[in-house]
């Protein structure tokens, strides 16, 4: 065992409090340097999720004074109900869902909070542009975003007005806002997303990033456990209704074959059963073992695997079209086109393509 090697995917991965609450590290012969190195993580991971907590709840409050509606997604929510602390998971940033018309109010009201305005640039980014209120009213009309940030000191706040930048990934629904499920951690109330809704999000949400983080990849498993009737075959054909039968499929696929066998054997027949989950458990596995997180830019010959599985997500035409108008829209940013027409999308990757082919020759003459 290569132990450095093993602590740099520890940390690659976000898996720290796991390996850690596992216990198996002396079974395994890890060198105390190793042993110390996963404790220390745990132990600023614990400090930051206390901090993340308390800016969770400050930030819910100022948004319930100024009257917005707003829910957690995954975070703490699903650590606690999953986990059954809010610890036991690795903190990342605070995401959290409002209605899109509620997005300038909740805005306001987090920087009145003491938050800093980040919007769509890095912090240190010289060029951020300030707040846009303009742009914030028109937050549901735009098509390549689907949330802002906003943050204090290390802590980040994803305001999300829509789970998934398609919307036909996964339409939000109204009741989870007015009507939330409210998880318990710690002596806090925490509202969040009907069970049957954060499980298909969660699986929606890792297969889309096709599993490459082992952290998202272990609340598949942590969730079954806890809660089994949640693949039972009932639940399952819901989960199909709704259109997300593929996501939920190669979800328990690769996290059975990762972690080895939890579900009962009918589950694990409806997930093999489920069609159309070939390209996504093979784009997961690659994304999964990967030795760093996989690049934001697609190479050329990686680029029709990774257009195939992301159309395989669902099988509805509504989807499928806005994801091929989305991948349309990057491509045209990416070419440093700022507001590309529908006829300038139609003919723009025959351009694309030879003024990449023209770039590559210069580089290599």
């Amino acid at each position: 065992m290569d132990w450095a090697e093993f602590v740099r995917l520890v940390d690659r991965h976000q898996v720290a409090p796991l390996v850690q609450q596992a216990g198996w590290l002396p079974q395994a012969g890890a060198p105390p340097d190793t042993q110390a190195a996963i404790y220390e993580r745990t132990r600023r991971g614990t400090l930051r999720s206390l901090r993340m907590l308390a800016f969770q709840c400050e930030a819910i409050a100022a948004l319930a004074e100024a009257g917005v509606n707003a829910i957690v997604l995954k975070g703490s929510a699903l650590a606690a109900g999953a986990y059954g602390s809010p610890g036991a998971r690795q903190a990342g940033d605070l995401d959290l869902l409002v209605k899109p018309d509620a997005v300038p109010t909740a805005v306001d009201a987090l920087r009145a909070a003491g938050l800093d305005w980040v919007g769509w640039r890095e912090p240190d980014d010289p060029d951020r542009p300030p707040v846009d209120p303009a742009v914030l009213r028109r937050a549901a009309a735009l098509p390549l975003l689907h949330d802002v940030t906003l943050g204090r000191d290390d802590l980040r706040l994803e305001l999300h007005w829509r789970l998934f930048t398609n919307d036909a990934l996964m339409p939000t629904e109204e009741q989870w806002l007015t009507a939330p499920r409210v998880v318990e951690a710690d002596g806090m109330r925490i509202p969040t997303l009907p069970l049957s809704a954060e499980w298909w999000y969660l699986l929606v949400h890792g297969s889309q990033h096709f599993w490459s983080r082992m952290k998202w990849l272990a609340d598949v498993p942590a969730v079954v456990l806890h809660r089994p009737e949640i693949v039972q075959p009932r639940r399952l054909e819901e989960a199909a209704a709704a259109g997300h039968d593929r996501s939920v499929a190669t979800g328990l696929i690769v996290a059975e074959a990762a972690f080895g066998r939890f579900l009962p054997p009918e589950s694990r027949a409806w997930a093999r059963n489920v069609r159309g989950t070939s390209a996504l458990v093979k784009k997961s596995w690659a994304a999964l073992v990967a030795a760093h997180d996989p690049a934001s830019q697609i190479s050329p010959r990686a680029l029709p695997g990774d257009v195939r599985a992301r159309l395989n997500l669902r099988r509805d035409a509504a989807y499928r079209r806005g994801e091929l108008r989305l991948m349309l829209l990057a491509a045209a940013r990416a070419q440093a086109v700022e507001n590309p027409g529908p006829m300038y999308l139609l003919r723009g990757p025959t351009s694309w393509a030879r003024r990449s082919a023209r770039r590559i020759a210069r580089t290599h003459s």
